[in-house]
Protein backbone atom coordinates (compact mmCIF):
# COMPACT_ATOMS: atom_id res chain seq x y z
CA UNK A 1 0.00 0.00 0.00
CA UNK A 2 2.81 2.11 0.08
CA UNK A 3 2.69 2.67 -3.49
CA UNK A 4 -0.73 4.37 -3.11
CA UNK A 5 -1.95 7.58 -1.68
CA UNK A 6 -5.36 7.12 -0.37
CA UNK A 7 -7.99 9.56 1.16
CA UNK A 8 -9.95 7.23 2.55
CA UNK A 9 -13.02 9.23 3.59
CA UNK A 10 -13.43 10.44 -0.08
CA UNK A 11 -12.44 6.87 -1.38
CA UNK A 12 -15.96 5.80 0.41
CA UNK A 13 -17.96 8.74 -0.43
CA UNK A 14 -17.59 8.17 -3.98
CA UNK A 15 -18.08 4.49 -3.92
CA UNK A 16 -21.22 5.04 -1.85
CA UNK A 17 -22.26 7.63 -4.48
CA UNK A 18 -21.15 5.26 -7.18
CA UNK A 19 -23.23 2.26 -6.06
CA UNK A 20 -25.94 3.06 -4.26
CA UNK A 21 -28.59 1.75 -6.52
CA UNK A 22 -31.17 3.63 -8.07
CA UNK A 23 -33.88 2.22 -7.02
CA UNK A 24 -33.54 3.44 -3.64
CA UNK A 25 -34.25 7.03 -4.28
CA UNK A 26 -37.80 7.44 -4.10
CA UNK A 27 -38.11 11.25 -5.27
CA UNK A 28 -40.21 10.39 -8.25
CA UNK A 29 -40.38 13.15 -10.90
CA UNK A 30 -40.36 17.56 -10.96
CA UNK A 31 -44.01 18.42 -10.58
CA UNK A 32 -44.38 21.66 -11.69
CA UNK A 33 -47.68 23.68 -11.15
CA UNK A 34 -50.23 23.31 -13.81
CA UNK A 35 -47.63 20.14 -15.67
CA UNK A 36 -50.32 18.24 -15.86
CA UNK A 37 -53.03 20.36 -17.45
CA UNK A 38 -50.39 21.63 -20.11
CA UNK A 39 -49.19 18.10 -20.76
CA UNK A 40 -52.81 17.00 -21.12
CA UNK A 41 -53.80 20.28 -23.38
CA UNK A 42 -50.47 19.43 -25.57
CA UNK A 43 -51.90 15.92 -25.83
CA UNK A 44 -55.58 17.32 -27.18
CA UNK A 45 -54.29 20.18 -29.74
CA UNK A 46 -50.50 18.12 -30.95
CA UNK A 47 -51.32 14.46 -31.29
CA UNK A 48 -47.82 14.00 -32.82
CA UNK A 49 -46.47 14.28 -29.40
CA UNK A 50 -47.98 11.08 -27.96
CA UNK A 51 -46.33 8.02 -27.50
CA UNK A 52 -47.18 5.08 -29.50
CA UNK A 53 -47.73 2.11 -27.14
CA UNK A 54 -44.52 0.11 -27.44
CA UNK A 55 -41.99 3.20 -28.34
CA UNK A 56 -38.87 2.20 -26.60
CA UNK A 57 -37.35 5.47 -27.65
CA UNK A 58 -36.04 8.41 -24.95
CA UNK A 59 -38.68 10.92 -24.65
CA UNK A 60 -36.93 14.33 -24.24
CA UNK A 61 -39.15 15.97 -22.22
CA UNK A 62 -40.29 12.78 -19.96
CA UNK A 63 -36.30 12.18 -18.88
CA UNK A 64 -35.56 15.86 -18.22
CA UNK A 65 -38.94 16.24 -16.05
CA UNK A 66 -37.23 13.20 -13.49
CA UNK A 67 -35.70 14.37 -10.43
CA UNK A 68 -34.00 11.41 -10.09
CA UNK A 69 -31.84 11.90 -12.95
CA UNK A 70 -30.37 14.88 -11.86
CA UNK A 71 -29.68 12.87 -9.03
CA UNK A 72 -28.01 10.15 -10.81
CA UNK A 73 -25.86 12.97 -12.61
CA UNK A 74 -24.92 14.42 -9.62
CA UNK A 75 -23.99 11.98 -6.99
CA UNK A 76 -22.29 10.08 -10.86
CA UNK A 77 -20.22 12.90 -11.59
CA UNK A 78 -19.62 13.59 -8.23
CA UNK A 79 -18.44 10.20 -7.21
CA UNK A 80 -16.46 10.25 -10.88
CA UNK A 81 -14.32 13.36 -10.08
CA UNK A 82 -12.92 12.02 -6.64
CA UNK A 83 -11.90 8.55 -7.99
CA UNK A 84 -10.24 10.26 -11.26
CA UNK A 85 -9.45 13.95 -9.97
CA UNK A 86 -9.50 17.10 -12.50
CA UNK A 87 -6.51 19.52 -13.64
CA UNK A 88 -5.02 20.78 -9.99
CA UNK A 89 -6.84 18.22 -8.21
CA UNK A 90 -5.73 14.88 -7.31
CA UNK A 91 -8.22 11.92 -6.99
CA UNK A 92 -8.67 9.73 -4.02
CA UNK A 93 -6.75 6.92 -4.87
CA UNK A 94 -3.25 7.83 -6.95
CA UNK A 95 0.56 6.48 -7.33
CA UNK A 96 2.69 7.40 -4.64
CA UNK A 97 5.79 9.59 -5.87
CA UNK A 98 8.51 6.93 -6.99
CA UNK A 99 6.04 4.21 -7.10
CA UNK A 100 6.73 1.25 -10.19
CA UNK A 101 5.01 2.59 -13.59
CA UNK A 102 3.51 -0.92 -14.03
CA UNK A 103 1.16 0.00 -10.45
CA UNK A 104 -0.35 2.61 -12.56
CA UNK A 105 -2.18 -0.30 -15.37
CA UNK A 106 -3.37 -1.83 -11.62
CA UNK A 107 -4.57 1.74 -10.42
CA UNK A 108 -6.70 2.00 -13.81
CA UNK A 109 -8.01 -1.40 -13.65
CA UNK A 110 -9.25 -1.54 -9.94
CA UNK A 111 -11.36 2.07 -11.16
CA UNK A 112 -12.63 0.48 -13.49
CA UNK A 113 -14.16 -2.34 -12.06
CA UNK A 114 -15.65 0.42 -9.61
CA UNK A 115 -16.76 1.89 -12.55
CA UNK A 116 -18.45 -1.46 -14.72
CA UNK A 117 -20.42 -1.98 -11.02
CA UNK A 118 -21.85 1.37 -10.85
CA UNK A 119 -23.27 1.05 -13.77
CA UNK A 120 -24.56 -2.43 -13.77
CA UNK A 121 -25.95 -1.66 -10.51
CA UNK A 122 -27.79 1.36 -12.14
CA UNK A 123 -28.70 -0.74 -14.54
CA UNK A 124 -29.84 -4.39 -13.63
CA UNK A 125 -33.29 -4.06 -11.14
CA UNK A 126 -35.53 -6.62 -9.72
CA UNK A 127 -39.18 -5.63 -10.59
CA UNK A 128 -42.15 -7.98 -9.46
CA UNK A 129 -40.09 -10.84 -9.57
CA UNK A 130 -38.35 -10.48 -12.90
CA UNK A 131 -34.79 -8.72 -13.57
CA UNK A 132 -35.06 -5.60 -16.07
CA UNK A 133 -33.05 -3.26 -17.43
CA UNK A 134 -33.18 0.10 -18.00
CA UNK A 135 -30.86 2.93 -19.87
CA UNK A 136 -28.61 4.44 -16.94
CA UNK A 137 -28.03 8.01 -19.40
CA UNK A 138 -27.78 10.50 -16.92
CA UNK A 139 -25.89 8.30 -14.68
CA UNK A 140 -23.58 7.25 -17.81
CA UNK A 141 -23.55 11.62 -18.69
CA UNK A 142 -22.40 11.74 -14.76
CA UNK A 143 -19.51 9.59 -15.22
CA UNK A 144 -18.53 11.48 -18.27
CA UNK A 145 -17.32 14.27 -16.17
CA UNK A 146 -14.79 12.49 -14.76
CA UNK A 147 -13.54 10.54 -17.27
CA UNK A 148 -13.55 13.08 -20.32
CA UNK A 149 -13.36 16.42 -18.79
CA UNK A 150 -16.57 18.56 -18.01
CA UNK A 151 -16.11 20.18 -21.62
CA UNK A 152 -15.94 17.05 -23.42
CA UNK A 153 -18.91 15.43 -21.26
CA UNK A 154 -21.28 19.00 -21.81
CA UNK A 155 -20.31 18.74 -26.07
CA UNK A 156 -21.70 14.90 -26.10
CA UNK A 157 -24.67 15.27 -23.87
CA UNK A 158 -25.68 17.91 -25.98
CA UNK A 159 -24.82 16.39 -29.36
CA UNK A 160 -26.65 12.72 -28.54
CA UNK A 161 -30.26 14.60 -27.72
CA UNK A 162 -29.55 16.60 -30.49
CA UNK A 163 -29.37 13.23 -32.57
CA UNK A 164 -32.03 11.59 -30.16
CA UNK A 165 -34.91 11.61 -32.73
CA UNK A 166 -33.32 9.56 -35.09
CA UNK A 167 -33.62 6.78 -32.36
CA UNK A 168 -36.08 4.09 -31.81
CA UNK A 169 -35.04 2.68 -28.52
CA UNK A 170 -32.22 3.33 -26.06
CA UNK A 171 -30.02 0.47 -27.69
CA UNK A 172 -29.45 2.53 -30.49
CA UNK A 173 -28.87 5.99 -28.08
CA UNK A 174 -26.37 4.60 -26.13
CA UNK A 175 -23.92 3.39 -28.38
CA UNK A 176 -23.49 6.55 -30.14
CA UNK A 177 -23.46 8.40 -27.48
CA UNK A 178 -20.78 5.78 -26.05
CA UNK A 179 -18.32 7.32 -29.52
CA UNK A 180 -19.58 10.61 -28.86
CA UNK A 181 -17.99 10.60 -25.42
CA UNK A 182 -15.07 8.78 -26.76
CA UNK A 183 -14.71 11.55 -30.07
CA UNK A 184 -15.07 14.39 -27.59
CA UNK A 185 -12.66 13.18 -24.69
CA UNK A 186 -9.99 12.32 -26.93
CA UNK A 187 -10.38 16.05 -28.23
CA UNK A 188 -9.95 17.41 -25.18
CA UNK A 189 -7.31 14.70 -23.52
CA UNK A 190 -5.56 13.83 -26.28
CA UNK A 191 -5.09 10.63 -28.74
CA UNK A 192 -5.55 7.68 -26.53
CA UNK A 193 -6.93 8.49 -23.50
CA UNK A 194 -7.88 5.50 -21.38
CA UNK A 195 -10.35 6.80 -19.36
CA UNK A 196 -12.11 8.46 -22.50
CA UNK A 197 -12.53 4.75 -24.07
CA UNK A 198 -13.50 3.29 -20.54
CA UNK A 199 -16.66 6.03 -20.82
CA UNK A 200 -17.73 4.85 -24.36
CA UNK A 201 -17.27 1.45 -23.18
CA UNK A 202 -19.56 1.70 -19.97
CA UNK A 203 -22.01 3.25 -22.67
CA UNK A 204 -21.93 -0.08 -24.09
CA UNK A 205 -22.62 -1.92 -21.17
CA UNK A 206 -26.06 -1.58 -20.67
CA UNK A 207 -26.85 -2.50 -24.04
CA UNK A 208 -24.23 -5.40 -23.71
CA UNK A 209 -26.00 -6.73 -20.58
CA UNK A 210 -29.57 -6.54 -22.66
CA UNK A 211 -27.92 -8.68 -25.70
CA UNK A 212 -26.90 -11.11 -23.23
CA UNK A 213 -29.77 -11.59 -21.37
CA UNK A 214 -32.49 -11.40 -24.38
CA UNK A 215 -34.37 -8.70 -22.44
CA UNK A 216 -35.04 -5.01 -23.84
CA UNK A 217 -33.72 -1.66 -22.12
CA UNK A 218 -37.11 -0.71 -20.56
CA UNK A 219 -37.70 2.99 -21.06
CA UNK A 220 -40.44 3.71 -18.46
CA UNK A 221 -43.90 6.25 -18.88
CA UNK A 222 -47.14 6.45 -17.67
CA UNK A 223 -48.58 6.51 -21.33
CA UNK A 224 -47.63 3.62 -22.08
CA UNK A 225 -49.00 0.36 -19.84
CA UNK A 226 -46.19 -1.79 -21.55
CA UNK A 227 -43.75 -0.09 -19.45
CA UNK A 228 -44.29 -1.51 -16.15
CA UNK A 229 -41.33 -1.01 -14.15
CA UNK A 230 -40.54 2.69 -12.25
CA UNK A 231 -37.87 4.39 -12.76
Amino acid sequence: MNNFLINLPILLLSLALLWLPRSWLRFGVVKLPGASRRRRSRATSEPWRKKVPGDKSLDFRTEFGKLRNYVDFLRAGTGAFFLMGLTGIDPCVQLAPGAPRGYAVGLMAAKSIVFIVAVVLQTARYHERRLTFFPPVFFLAGLSIGLCSPFAALAAFVLIWAFNPLFASAEGFLPIYGVLTVVFGNWFLGIGDRSSILQGALCLLPVLLSLMTRRPLVVFSKRDPSNFAPS
